[in-house]
């Protein structure tokens, strides 16, 4: 079964100086030393031998460029292990030097040290004027002149976090999904090539970025149990599937847009709507009762109908949905439903969306 997270930038400023390899398993993640001098890189950093690049002046950075592993990424992680320095004497230094940049790409994602607090910020969409934001309070103090590891999680659809050496020290819930990454990312400084530039004032030793693994949810959809039969059948469907698209372009891509706007819509909702720890819950029960063949049971009907009550009495109702209605409706929609072959082979999954159908929107009278 595909890993939740796949890893797409492994950074370490060992080796050979200036030269920045990235160790992921993809290795498409390289970095380009902006401004940073052989020098700049030393052989011990967290450890002896682990190698660390400093970044102290306004345009000295490790630039990643964009590459295939950025997207889509529809979640993130990342973990920087980092030495901020406390004397800035003879640096000029914008903010008095209390912000420092970690990561940053400013179409997706911004991680920084502020004084000794932490923040990162998640946009909404491409050149989107709102963003989601996770900071510290005053009970967290940001070490310096150590080593230490901060990092961030957003796992796409309801939490935000911050951690310290794995310790979460802060949570947060995003009002919407992350947007997509047009790729790439600069380290210890900020993107922009203008001024304020606000490097980390400190000494890198690792940088560890990772994905929602594409992929996931088809990998976790046949993760049950499914005679050769069953397996065949469901292969021969999703090559019909490919071919449809590939006859009806136009369809595809209209149904790819308002699935997309739909997934969207309904996480920010369930993301406002739910507990962390509610949501949790309903996820291992689904993930148990889905895992072990029983999709189509009554339990598996009960749960979708208990969590659809639940949602429903926080403003999210899943038989009154604008978006669910506008997908119903289409006439590409109806006309896949109607053109699709018969799914019989599978009685579990058929009695499943049966459950699915009790929850469509109701027509508007």
């Amino acid at each position: 079964m595909a890993a939740w997270w796949e890893l797409i930038c492994h950074h370490t400023y060992s080796g050979t100086p200036g030269v920045v390899y990235d160790q992921s398993p993809g290795h498409g993640s390289h970095g380009e030393a902006i401004g940073v001098g052989a020098a700049d890189f030393a052989e011990d950093g967290a450890s002896p031998g682990s190698g660390a690049v400093r970044i102290r002046n306004d345009f000295h950075q490790i630039e990643v460029s964009e590459g295939p592993f950025w997207s889509p990424c529809d979640g993130l992680r990342a973990e920087v292990t980092v030495r901020l320095e406390s004397q800035t004497a003879g640096l000029g230094l914008h903010a008095s030097g209390k912000w420092r940049w970690l990561l940053s790409n400013p179409g997706c994602f911004q991680f920084a040290v502020i004084g000794q607090g932490m923040m990162a910020s998640f946009a909404h969409g491409p050149g989107a004027a709102t963003r989601d934001r996770i900071g510290t309070d005053e009970t967290v103090q940001v070490p310096y002149d150590r080593w230490i590891t901060l990092g961030f999680a957003h796992d796409g659809l309801t939490t935000l976090s911050l951690s310290i050496d794995g310790a979460i020290v802060a949570r947060g819930r995003p009002q919407r999904p992350l947007a997509a990454t047009t790729g790439g990312v600069v380290i210890g400084n900020t993107y922009s090539r203008n001024y304020p530039k606000y490097p980390v004032v400190g000494s890198i030793d690792e940088v560890k970025i990772w994905r929602l693994t594409p992929g996931r949810v088809t990998a976790r959809f046949f993760n049950r149990p499914m005679d050769e039969a069953t397996r065949r059948c469901w292969e021969e469907f999703l090559q019909w599937l490919q071919r449809w698209r590939e006859a009806n372009p136009d369809c595809a891509e209209e149904l790819d847009r308002l699935i997309a706007a739909l997934a969207a819509d309904v996480a920010s909702r369930m993301a406002a709507a739910t507990h962390d720890d509610r949501f949790a819950q309903v996820t291992r029960s689904y993930g148990a009762l889905w895992r072990t063949g029983r999709m189509g049971s009554p339990e598996m009907a009960a749960l979708l109908g208990e969590f659809a009550a639940e949602l429903s009495e926080h403003g999210v109702d899943p038989r009154g949905d604008d978006r669910q209605r506008q997908l119903y409706q289409s006439d590409c929609y109806r006309r896949l439903v109607a053109e699709m072959p018969s799914l019989d082979c599978d009685p579990g999954f058929a009695a499943y969306l049966e459950s699915l159908r009790s929850l469509a929107p109701r027509e508007r009278g």
